[in-house]
């Protein structure tokens, strides 16, 4: 299995990532940790990121000062997610989940006023089993849009490394 590289994971959300004080961050489906640690070592020194996700993973943070904090449960579950974040990632994730406009409806409650969602995606509307509930460009910002968020805006475009199709990163704020 191919990985995205660390190098290229924090090219594509680094425009979402502000690192003026410390934050508390959730990311929601953080397999094995690529994004995460792309977040680790965008995020400013002191700050703390809460990984969900429901398979085990040891993920150690590349950036001494930012704890990384495993969770085993479903993400899915909005009792997994903390409140009061300063942002979540939803890295490669959202796909698997079916009613995406209440999901990230309900995810604002556990956001601080201000706070920022970033989302990586496949720009696909074809769905395959890996990918079952796909979610173009135009799709994401309309769900975010009415499930509340505002400012949202691409930050980031590459190939994929496992289809044709392009993988995007979006950041929204609440």
């Amino acid at each position: 299995q191919v990985e995205m590289e660390h190098a290229d994971a924090v090219a594509l959300i680094r425009n979402g990532v502000p690192n003026e004080a410390p934050s508390l961050w959730a990311d929601l489906g953080c397999g094995a940790g690529t994004f995460t640690k792309a977040l680790a070592d965008l995020v400013a020194q002191e700050s703390t990121i809460v990984a969900i996700d429901r398979e085990h993973h040891n993920i150690v943070s590349p950036n001494p000062s930012v704890a990384i904090k495993f969770q085993r449960s479903d993400f899915t579950l909005h009792k997994s997610v903390p409140a009061e974040l300063d942002g979540i990632l939803i890295a490669n994730a959202l796909h698997y989940v079916s009613d995406q406009q209440n999901f990230l409806q309900n995810l604002i409650s556990h956001l601080k006023p201000g706070a920022r969602i970033i989302i990586v995606e496949y720009d696909t509307d074809r769905a395959n089993q890996w990918v079952p509930y796909p979610i173009i460009f135009r799709k994401l910002s309309e769900l975010l849009s009415g499930a509340g968020f505002r400012g949202i805006e691409k930050i980031g475009e590459r190939n994929s490394v496992y289809r044709s199709d392009k993988i995007y990163a979006v950041v929204a704020t609440v």
